[in-house]
């Protein structure tokens, strides 16, 4: 399947988009209506293709216009211009801070396709992300066998957003999903506990079996950690080789137990088969109750990680 982006018949058509919303409560601005500032930073972002932009701080979902070199914020959370009522797993914003470079994503709404362009900046001492948008409905030449009709649009335009937060190989999500959703729920002031566990010995496992079994073990704990997520209401990442991340929102350390006491009795007692040999794997876990206000997203992995290593020295030492 490829997209492509017909640039020689892109609309003129540039309107600020309200979607229902009251009047002077913009969720994004006109391009050529904004100030000489503001330009010079557009013109860096191809200006002459994008109609929309807008500012945001993505650790609070804000708005902002920009007036005179400053920002300027507007009441109302950036997703909203989506029709969500929670932020957007797909932000590109958020991305395009962590990585300190340009984001770009497709976005579906109300019979129109969207590009969006986002860019990290710093505008009066604040980091912030410049979102450039292009209605693209237009000019989106989608090449597939199947008939484009706007249920395909759609669908493609799911599919293409979820690869950005998925592990391919395991269908978990993706550490920078991890990293973005832990820090939304710190800066939400939202409890949830968390647990990050390592398979033991998964080294010798790959050298005494193959990377082969080593692989089907990996995809063979995503779906143990996926039930365990469903069974509390949460969700499973992959963020690293074979370190997993299971985060419950809402749940306490005391709700939670039982569902990891019993994940880990499911992860010894499953079996693996090579030819006429089978074998059984454990994984160390940490476990950690983030309650709202005691620290940052980073300390907290940071302290999760060190009782998931603090287990893995215990079970080693216990041999």
């Amino acid at each position: 399947m490829t997209i492509m982006l017909r640039t020689d018949t892109i609309i003129s058509e540039k309107q600020s988009v309200h979607y229902g919303r009251s009047r002077g409560e913009k969720i994004m601005f006109e391009i050529k209506d904004s100030d000489a500032a503001l330009h010079s930073l557009i013109d860096q972002s191809a200006a002459s293709f994008f109609d929309l932009y807008r500012f945001v701080t993505p650790a609070d979902y804000c708005v902002y216009n920009c007036k005179n070199a400053r920002l300027e914020a507007e009441d109302i959370p950036c997703y909203a211009i989506w029709q969500r009522g929670t932020p957007c797993h797909n932000c590109s914003s958020i991305r395009a801070l962590s990585l300190k470079e340009p984001v770009i994503k497709l976005e579906y709404l109300e019979n129109k396709v969207f590009l969006i362009l986002s860019t990290p900046h710093t505008i009066d001492g604040r980091r912030c992300v410049l979102e450039l948008a292009k209605d693209v409905t237009a000019s989106l030449m989608i090449n597939d066998d199947r008939h484009c009709d706007n249920t395909i649009i759609t669908d493609v335009i799911a599919e293409l957003n979820n690869l950005s937060v998925r592990d391919l190989y395991t269908g978990l999500y993706n550490k920078s999903y991890a990293e973005r959703e832990v820090s939304r729920c710190v800066n939400d002031k939202q409890s949830f506990t968390a647990a990050m566990m390592d398979i033991d010995d998964f080294k010798l496992i790959n050298d005494t079996y193959g990377h082969q079994t080593g692989d089907v073990v990996l995809r063979e704990m995503a779906s143990l950690l996926t039930d365990a997520a469903a069974n509390g209401g949460g969700w499973a990442a992959r963020i690293g080789g074979d370190e997993f991340i299971l985060i419950f929102p809402d749940l306490s350390l005391e709700q939670a137990e039982p569902i990891l006491s019993g994940l880990s009795r499911d992860i010894r007692e499953h079996l693996f088969y090579k030819g006429d040999t089978h074998f059984s794997i454990n994984a160390s876990m940490g476990i950690k109750e983030y309650h709202p206000g005691e620290m940052d997203a980073a300390d907290f992995f940071d302290q999760v990680d060190r009782r998931m290593y603090e287990e893995k020295r215990r079970n080693k030492s216990g041999r």
